[in-house]
């Protein structure tokens, strides 16, 4: 089997494979907005983001990757390691397209935070520490009555 030559210039430069994240509140959440590739090369950068996130202790975090255009098994364990560092004191979403959900799905990441299509689903998907009850009555008893 032989393999093409590189072209003239080589490779692409790691720098080329560019992630962007950035934390910013919404409302009374903490999103953590993240664009362009997410593999082996760019993880790093990601699981920087993601400390600096739970450094504020956000009673809810959003990962949005909505803007992510390729997102690999190195992604997929900063979201583990990042479900785990938040524990029970911080909630995770996120939010994503096919390009995260589908590896999410596959590996049953979504079963552990739940992943919304838009960041605006996620941050309408209700407070982290007054879950919508069964019946949707609003009342702090929980009763129907």
């Amino acid at each position: 089997m032989t393999f093409p030559e590189p072209e003239a210039g080589g490779f692409p430069a790691a720098s080329s494979f560019a992630v962007s994240v950035s934390l910013r509140r919404v409302e009374t959440a903490l999103v953590l907005t993240v664009g362009g590739e997410v593999d082996l090369v760019t993880a790093p950068e990601l699981n920087d983001a993601v400390t600096a996130a739970l450094t504020e202790a956000p009673a809810l975090l959003i990962v949005d990757l909505t803007a992510v255009t390729f997102f690999s098994s190195a992604g997929l364990a900063v979201l583990f390691n990042l479900q785990n560092a938040a524990g029970s004191a911080t909630t995770v979403r996120v939010a994503a397209t096919s390009v995260a959900a589908r590896p999410m799905a596959i590996t049953g990441a979504d079963r552990l935070m739940p992943v919304f299509a838009t960041l605006a689903e996620a941050l309408s998907a209700g407070h982290p520490a007054e879950p919508p009850s069964e019946h949707g009555d609003a009342s702090p008893s929980g009763s129907n009555q």
